[in-house]
């Protein structure tokens, strides 16, 4: 199990991840989209599981499933410029 600390007075480490085996999870197990967003200026983009395909997918936006730039099927091919590769 790893352990999460913020740091604290230090903005440019704000988030320690530490132990044998890190690992960040995101979701629970249960049928839903989940998502790392980066807010931009201009733009946005995402690194999303898309739990309707189950495909891991990156695009712009913040809503998973749309204007999807790459996509790694669970099968394994990968897209880029498509959702179907």
């Amino acid at each position: 199990m790893a352990y999460v600390q913020p740091r604290q007075n230090n903005i440019s480490n704000l988030l320690t991840v530490a132990g044998t085996n890190p690992q960040i999870r995101i979701g629970d197990d249960d049928a839903e989209d989940t998502s790392l967003v980066f807010m931009g200026n201009a733009q946005d983009f995402y690194i999303a599981l898309d739990d309707t395909t189950d495909d891991l997918t990156i695009g712009t936006g913040t809503t998973i499933g749309s204007n999807v730039k790459m996509v790694i099927e669970n099968g394994g091919n990968v897209g880029i410029g498509t959702t179907t590769p």
